[in-house]
C-alpha cells in the first residue's frame, strides 16, 4: 500500500511544459475551425445581401417600367434611385445591361463590386442559384457560375 501512495504523489504543484503545450495546440485547432466557420457565414451573408439587393433593384426597375412604360437604358442605374430610400447609382456597384438578340431586347440588372465578390461569395451565389432557384445570370444571359465575374438578374 505504501508503494501505491508513493506512485501517486499529489503534492506536485503546477503543470508540466508538455501539458501546457497540448492545451495550447488544442486551443489553436479549435480557434482555426471557428475562423473557417465564421468566414463561411460571412460569405453566405454577403451573397444573400447581394441577391436581395438585386431583387430590390429588379422590383424598382419594374416600378419604373410601370410608371414610364420604358425599361432603364444600359448603364442608367440612376433612373431607379427614385424608387429606393438610398441611391443605387452613388455606390457604383450596380449596372444595367441591355442584350439584343434578333427581334428581342432583354434588360439585366447586375452587381459589380469587386471588393465583395470574393471567391467564397461567388461560390455561395452559385450554390444559391442551384439549390434555392435564385435566377442569377451573366451579363449576356447565360447561367451564372462561380467562375463568372458579376451576377445579374433578368428584368424582362
Amino acid at each position: 500500500m505504501k508503494r501505491l501512495i508513493t506512485i501517486f504523489n499529489f503534492k506536485q504543484k503546477g503543470f508540466t511544459l508538455v501539458e501546457i503545450l497540448v492545451v495550447m495546440i488544442i486551443i489553436g485547432i479549435l480557434s482555426g475551425m471557428l475562423v473557417l466557420v465564421v468566414e463561411a457565414g460571412q460569405d453566405k451573408a454577403k451573397a444573400t445581401r447581394i441577391v436581395m439587393n438585386l431583387k430590390s433593384a429588379k422590383t424598382a426597375a419594374t416600378f419604373a417600367y410601370s410608371k414610364y412604360n420604358i425599361w432603364p437604358s444600359e448603364g442608367d442605374v440612376s433612373s431607379l434611385d427614385s424608387f429606393f430610400d438610398r441611391s443605387l447609382s452613388a455606390t457604383g456597384a450596380y449596372d444595367i445591361k441591355v442584350v439584343n438578340s434578333g427581334d428581342k431586347t432583354t434588360h439585366y440588372v447586375g452587381y459589380k463590386n469587386d471588393s465583395e465578390l470574393t471567391k467564397g461569395v461567388t461560390n455561395k451565389l452559385e450554390i444559391m442559384r442551384e439549390k434555392a432557384d435564385v435566377p442569377l445570370r451573366t451579363s449576356t444571359g447565360g447561367i451564372y457560375t462561380a467562375g463568372d465575374k458579376y451576377p445579374y438578374m433578368k428584368l424582362n
